[in-house]
């Protein structure tokens, strides 16, 4: 029953080969999910710089396809090139990631110079594009973050390079989806945004909870250069900035802002959160950002304490969020299912064939202060605007464009309240309503959405073909780990059982087929490493067998492995039962 597979590599790759070819149409292949939007080929490409207006803006000229760009941050390159991968596989060739230095994107654009030729089938070739910041001063000396409009770190500086990025490209009158690196395309997400009534929004996040955002995917169109959606990408930042180089009046509120060495701190998720509840508000918030004070009972007290500074929160934006029902038709109505998980029975439909769905909305407006900053609010909480500051404004005020208003500045209120308000939908928010069926009632989960709110149930699997999943998915989190720190192996694993992960474009970057594995990735001789593996022969493990009888057979498998000093290939539980 036991023998030692000498020559198991060959045979796990051809399986694992066959197996993506025949779910994927070959994991090399290019399958448009939108004709409309195929952008496979047809670009001009840039790889460069992005510092100067001039750079960014031959880098979105050569890279956008109908005014459409989606840009990452990345420091490596492994992972930006999958992430690309999986954008050019559904057609999506107007990819711009941000990577570090001049050296990744060399490596990054090389990689798929050489794999595109011997891999991809694709009859048109499709040009790279990739970007950097420079990481040292006029100089040649560091930056403490590694970007210049940072005085220190402040969570992740790649995100923020991402963030800048899009900001200059949305007001520049781009389209931009701006994403992490574990977001995976699933259908077609053109084909939806770009159709009524969803055309009518201006900007989609997804929810981290039911009024906040999740950093890893948003999605502006057609937002005005100095309108409220451009001001969601611009602002973000722009407090960091703010206060990375002068926190003092942070500080003399409360401690819990800062990390282990003194340094401001905050995510960019909770920054995009805060900017959403001031423009739903029309007026600067900073609720997310002091929450972070969490049981600094001292702190809140400066404040004047906890509950008022929730209660224009929640009075003035969090409430104004509302569930707005929608009807989709037509083509666009065949492509959901509706709010709740996809049953395997048709969607339910209304008498006149419409589908009838729920997003959670806000109207955007352009904040201003009124020159008036209450301390139940959080008070002002900027210092004087020094080089850091100056140097980001200047950044878009070097675009040559019409820029939101100073929401600080008394002279532009009535700009601000004069501009033209815009749409925002915040995607997958679970209703929280108990139900008799375990079916999960998730808003917007159709249109994106992460793993474990949807993914997790098999509507991501390629090889399962299923007729309704999310337009785009986003692994985020809910994946087991193989040790505390090692989320990312763990992402990938989701990807690679789902059918997401190229292995081809794996062996090219590793160094072989032999090294797609995570015990051999960094091996050697994994060739050899991988002669001693010892599994079950085909057929010996079958769906007939119980449950106790499987594990036994695990069990013995393991016993087999230890005394022959090899790797076990641990068999899986046939579904077919």
């Amino acid at each position: 029953v036991f023998f030692e597979m000498h020559a198991l590599l060959d045979m796990l790759l051809a399986v694992l080969l066959l197996s993506f070819c025949l779910s994927l149409a070959c994991a090399s292949d290019v399958s448009c999910r939108n004709s409309a939007y195929c952008s496979t080929g047809k670009l001009v490409g840039y790889v460069g710089p992005l510092d100067t207006v001039e750079q960014s803006k031959a880098a979105f000229t050569n890279t956008h396809y109908k005014r459409e760009l989606i840009i990452f941050g990345e420091t490596r390159v492994e992972f930006a090139a999958h992430t690309a991968d999986r954008c050019r596989r559904a057609g999506y060739d107007h990819v711009l990631p941000v990577l570090v230095l001049p050296d990744d994107c060399q490596r990054y654009t090389r990689l798929f110079t050489t794999y595109d030729g011997r891999y991809r089938n694709s009859s048109q070739e499709a040009n790279m594009s990739c970007g950097w910041y420079r990481t040292k001063d006029d100089n040649d000396v560091p930056y403490a973050s590694g970007f210049e409009y940072l005085r220190h770190e402040v969570g992740v500086t790649a995100w923020w390079r991402k963030w800048f990025t899009a900001a200059r490209a949305v007001m520049l009158g781009y389209n931009v989806m701006a994403i992490d690196e574990d977001v995976v395309v699933l259908g077609d997400w053109y084909g939806l945004v770009k159709s009524p009534p969803l055309s009518q929004y201006t900007m989609f996040s997804q929810a981290e909870c039911p009024n906040c955002i999740n950093g890893g995917f948003s999605y502006i169109q057609n937002a005005a250069p100095n309108g409220p959606a451009a001001y969601m990408f611009y602002e973000p930042m722009h407090r960091v900035v703010r206060w990375a180089e002068n926190a003092t009046r942070l500080a003399n509120i409360s401690s819990k802002f800062f990390d282990d060495l003194g340094r401001f701190y905050a995510e960019d998720q909770t920054m995009m959160t805060d900017v959403l509840l001031s423009c739903a508000a029309g007026r600067p918030l900073y609720f997310m950002l002091l929450l972070s004070m969490r049981n600094d009972e001292a702190g809140w007290a400066k404040l004047g304490g906890r509950e008022n500074v929730s209660y224009p929160a929640y009075t003035m934006a969090i409430h104004k969020m509302g569930d707005k029902e929608l009807l989709l038709e037509g083509p666009i109505a065949d492509k959901v299912w509706g709010d709740l998980w996809p049953a395997i029975s048709d969607p339910p439909r209304e008498a006149d064939g419409r589908l009838k769905v729920s997003l959670r909305t806000a109207e955007l407006h352009m904040p201003h202060s009124g020159g008036e900053w209450p301390m139940h609010m959080g008070g002002y909480l900027y210092g004087t605007p020094g080089p850091y500051t100056l140097s980001y404004r200047k950044a878009f005020q070097d675009l040559g464009v019409p820029l939101p208003p100073d929401p600080e500045d008394p002279a532009t209120a009535a700009q601000a309240q004069a501009t033209k308000p815009e749409l925002f939908a915040l995607i997958g928010v679970d209703d929280l309503l108990p139900r008799t069926d375990d079916r999960k009632r998730i808003l917007g989960t159709w249109l994106e959405h992460n793993w474990f709110a949807h993914g997790r149930l098999g509507h991501w699997h390629l090889h399962l073909q299923p007729k309704y999943t999310n337009a785009m998915g986003h692994i985020h989190g809910g994946l087991p780990l193989f040790a505390d720190d090692d989320k990312f192996a763990a992402k990938r694993v989701g990807l690679q059982h789902m059918g997401h992960y190229n292995w081809h474009l794996a062996a090219w970057m590793h160094g072989g087929p032999a090294r797609v594995y995570f015990a051999t990735e960094h091996d050697a001789d994994a060739k050899l490493t991988l002669q001693r593996v010892v599994a079950y022969a085909p057929g010996v493990l079958h769906y007939g067998l119980s449950k106790e009888t499987f594990i036994a057979a695990v069990s013995q498998l393991a016993r087999v492995a230890v005394a022959l000093r090899a790797v076990a290939a641990w068999p899986a539980v046939d579904c077919s039962s």
